[in-house]
């Protein structure tokens, strides 16, 4: 894939934001979860990963130079089965997961729910530091990898204060509970209810709060 000269350094800025955000070995549900090797398993339900170290690239194009350059990345690893059934991608699937109304997505769902919490933040850019959801047979979410909420300090945004300690305990505590509370209608693939793997980049585009106050959400 091919990224133009004036994405390639906000592609490079969110390629580290994500890295940061996905790879890690904290999940929400990882107090939880059993780990044997790649797999997983909680109250029942096992989870293979796919393996560590497997590599990725992409074509980008330096804003300076104009030169074509490769950039490699390590992919973290993700769910590929549940008690040995396929976790399908979400561009395999014929019926996307989906809330009973079908203009409500998930970022409707996290910002309905989170609003009040997030409004109390010091002014700044924030990242929710979502990565991979799976959302089960029966419509809940069984698996989702969260770092915790994060704020900006590159050299666009030279405030440094950092998330007070309570406020981001007590955010990081309302992302795990709704997404381990969410009900949706399940995938399915050619009528067949099955679980799907999806991560949405509208979770963790760039959180704008100014006054105590989420401004902008896109």
């Amino acid at each position: 894939m091919r990224i133009g000269k004036s994405k390639t350094q906000m592609l490079i800025f969110m390629l580290a934001v994500l890295v940061c955000m996905v790879c890690f070995t904290k999940n929400s549900f990882s107090q939880k979860f059993e780990r044997y090797g790649d797999t997983l398993i909680r109250q029942g339900s096992k989870i293979k990963m796919s393996p560590k170290g497997e590599t990725d690239t992409m074509l980008v194009t330096d804003p300076i130079t104009g030169k074509d350059g490769l950039v490699v990345s390590v992919k973290c690893p993700s769910p590929l089965t549940i008690n040995g059934a396929k976790i399908y991608d979400i561009n395999d699937v014929t019926t996307n997961p989906a809330f009973q109304s079908k203009d409500f997505t998930f970022q409707d769902y996290l910002m309905t729910n989170l609003m009040d919490e997030l409004n109390k933040l010091p002014d700044g850019i924030y990242y929710l530091g979502l990565g991979y959801i799976v959302v089960g047979v029966k419509g809940d979410i069984v698996y989702f990898q969260f770092a915790g909420i994060s704020k900006k300090t590159d050299y666009e945004f030279a405030n440094k204060t950092p998330i007070p300690e309570e406020i981001k305990k007590e955010i990081d505590k309302k992302i795990e509970q709704i997404l381990a509370n969410a009900k949706v209608k399940p995938a399915q693939l050619h009528g067949k209810n099955v679980p799907v793997l999806f991560m949405d980049d509208k979770l963790n585009r760039p959180i704008d709060v100014t006054w105590h106050k989420v401004t902008n959400w896109p």
